[in-house]
């Protein structure tokens, strides 16, 4: 019984506490109801396993795990065949008669002091007889030896609630004079209403945990909703954003591309004016040279003189400057919802 036991308990659902039906196991290892768990699975934005916690960011593949749920059918049968097999023997071995036994007639009561059941016809005497009639009548059962005392051979009809003991009439008479005894009427219906008020506590807790479970269903509805609509909200402020900044990107790069463009071109006449005057200079010093070759001091005179004399019109290039970090993006944090947040500074100076 034990191992039978311990194997039913090993095939509980964890959620509804019944044997499996359909089992499941998910791939931290449980195991659960194909229902159960979906429904489970059903209140929560993040899948995770009832029992570890475990956390699943794609909803895992739920297949049948056919070794389980035969054993499970297993238990199943095993326990409906135990409370079929308990019904029939309740319907069909009835307590027959002890003085009509070979024609298997059904007992109507059964005598604690005679220790004998008894059909309508045999019971008669007791009916009739007023000395029978003071026999103690019960309705038919097997075992009545073990409804006598075995001291005093008198029906066992009185209970001592302390110990939980049957007593007899003469029991209570002698050593257990002092003790508190009721009848077993009395005591069954105590136990009875006991049981009733019990039944209806149980009842009640069961309403109780239902409606606590409504609650925190509900409560993970309104969650789940509360959730979808932040995300919801989120993602369309970070598509503005995202556009937004795309936007103030492209803007960015225009000018930018813009700007270098300018100063490309600036410095391109730059480079142009001082390479004009790198070749006039060349030239100047080439007639330089080629008069400092004259022998003759009259014909080096008249070379060299025109040339020293009309010196080249040069320009100052010592203030023009070309400043390599003439972009600079300044980012700016601002609390209005579509401020531009970067400012572009350039510059090429010159004079």
């Amino acid at each position: 019984m034990a191992a039978a036991s311990v194997s039913e308990d090993s095939l509980r659902c964890p959620i509804c506490l019944s044997v499996f039906t359909k089992p499941v196991t998910i791939p931290c290892g449980h195991n659960f109801c194909l229902d159960c768990i979906t429904e489970y699975w059903s209140t929560l934005s993040v899948l995770q396993c009832p029992l570890c916690k475990e956390t699943f960011y794609t909803r895992p593949l739920l297949r049948v795990n056919p070794v389980i749920a035969e054993m499970a059918e297993k238990v199943k049968n095993s326990v409906q065949e135990m409370f079929l097999s308990s019904a029939e023997r309740a319907g069909t071995e009835d307590v027959l008669c002890s003085m009509c036994a070979a024609s298997q007639v059904r007992a109507l009561k059964s005598c604690l002091m005679c220790l004998v059941s008894y059909c309508q016809t045999h019971l008669e005497p007791h009916q009739r007889i007023s000395a029978l009639k003071k026999h103690k009548l019960i309705d038919p059962v097997k075992n009545l030896e073990s409804r006598v005392c075995q001291h005093h051979s008198e029906p066992l009809e009185l209970i001592y609630r302390l110990d939980q003991m049957f007593l007899c009439r003469s029991c209570k008479c002698g050593d257990h004079k002092k003790h508190k005894t009721v009848s077993l009427e009395d005591e069954a219906e105590m136990r009875k209403t006991q049981l009733r008020l019990e039944n209806n506590s149980m009842d009640q807790m069961i309403q109780e945990h239902e409606q606590k479970i409504q609650e925190v269903q509900q409560s993970v509805k309104t969650s789940r909703s509360k959730a979808e609509e932040a995300l919801l909200y989120s993602r369309k402020v970070t598509t503005t954003l995202v556009q937004h900044i795309k936007t103030e990107f492209t803007r960015l790069s225009e000018a930018i591309e813009t700007e270098q463009k300018i100063n490309e071109t600036e410095a391109e006449s730059f480079i142009n004016e001082l390479q004009g005057e790198i070749t006039h200079m060349k030239k100047k010093k080439l007639q330089l040279h080629e008069a400092s070759l004259i022998r003759d001091p009259f014909s080096f005179l008249e070379n060299v003189l025109p040339l020293t004399y009309n010196k080249p019109q040069l320009k100052d290039w010592s203030a023009v400057t070309v400043t390599s970090d003439q972009f600079m993006i300044q980012e700016t944090l601002t609390h209005n919802e579509y401020g531009s947040p970067f400012s572009l500074q350039h510059g090429l100076h010159c004079p």
